[in-house]
């Protein structure tokens, strides 16, 4: 709203400025099958940066393994995801794209399993340092209840990620997206999932665990030479260890043979921030389908391999 105290842009003492603030609409389009998957779009129209986003899934044989390519906006902020204007120049900087390449498994069915990512991502935006990534994670679930009205399922999960700069400020040439150069997650997952009446599926997940992350000292304006090497500054090493959370609670219902309403609501302080989110979504199915546990149909997934009717 500009009435912060942190430098802004290619700000070198702390200033008002008028406020900012970004939307539009954007369009997408997929195709899907059980073995692949695409998607191409823009991001929104209106937005001070404009970008195309796409992707690619491929799924031999419907099998375990699964490469994921992908360019899509870094949505952390306001500055990485839509870009900003600079109130000293008027210049424009952010919008940050993610080009990214990933490999998944996983091996098991709904009573226990295992799964492993690995991923690598060249990051770009409009005036804004480059920057690369890797990550993984391990994991796994066992189901530890079956009863009528659900069942209980319990993991474990392990995460990491590097990258090469932290951008992660709001000055001229920073991304605003978080991004450390160690970053460590450990917690157990667990889920518990059901049926009332055939028509509504429920679904309450959540995680507990630890995260620790270190971010190194970073430049105020990493692509301006000349104003950096005139204010000199720096932000600091930072570092940090403490509680991991997570909460996910999903509905849908069966509103008839082709139609399902459903609702969701999540938070997290994962990352370096906490954040929540919920919506509502009303999905056309051409395939008739009636919403059973005891008698499932698979539907087409989406792009990335999701099924319609799967809650996770």
């Amino acid at each position: 709203d500009g009435s912060g105290i942190a430098l802004y842009g290619r700000q070198t003492a702390p200033a008002a400025f008028a406020g900012q603030n970004a939307g539009g609409l954007a369009a997408e389009m997929q195709l899907s099958s059980q073995m692949f998957g695409m998607r191409i779009g823009m991001t929104p129209d209106g937005f001070l940066t404009q970008n195309w986003v796409g992707g690619l899934r491929v799924q031999p044989a419907n099998g375990p393994i699964t490469l994921l390519v992908e360019r899509d906006s870094v949505k952390d902020t306001m500055l990485s995801y839509a870009g900003a204007r600079d109130p000293e120049s008027g210049e424009t900087w952010g919008g940050v794209m993610s080009n990214s390449a990933a490999l998944q498994a996983h091996w098991g069915d709904d009573k226990s399993g295992f799964y492993a990512t690995g991923g690598y991502a060249v990051l770009q935006g409009h005036e804004v340092e480059g920057n690369t990534a890797i990550s993984g994670n391990v994991g796994s679930w066992w189901k530890v209840a079956s009863l009528p009205e659900g069942s209980l399922t319990l993991g474990t999960n392990f995460s990491a990620m590097h990258y090469q700069h932290d951008l992660s400020y709001f000055t001229f040439g920073q991304g605003g997206y978080f991004s450390p150069q160690q970053y460590f997650l450990f917690n157990v997952p667990m889920r518990w999932s059901g049926t009332y009446r055939r028509r509504l599926q429920y679904t309450i997940g959540g995680g507990l665990g630890l995260q620790h992350f270190v971010q190194d000292a970073s430049e105020y304006y990493p692509t301006d030479a000349a104003l950096q090497a005139m204010s000199q500054k720096m932000y600091p090493e930072l570092g940090s260890t403490g509680v991991n959370f997570n909460f996910d609670a999903r509905l849908a219902y069966q509103m008839a043979p082709h139609w399902l309403l459903g609702a969701f609501a999540t938070a997290t302080n994962a990352r370096d921030y906490t954040a929540g989110s919920g919506g509502l979504f009303v999905k056309y199915i051409f395939e008739e389908r009636p919403m059973s546990l005891e008698n499932p149909a698979p539907s087409v997934p989406d792009w990335r391999g999701q099924q319609p009717f799967s809650l996770f």
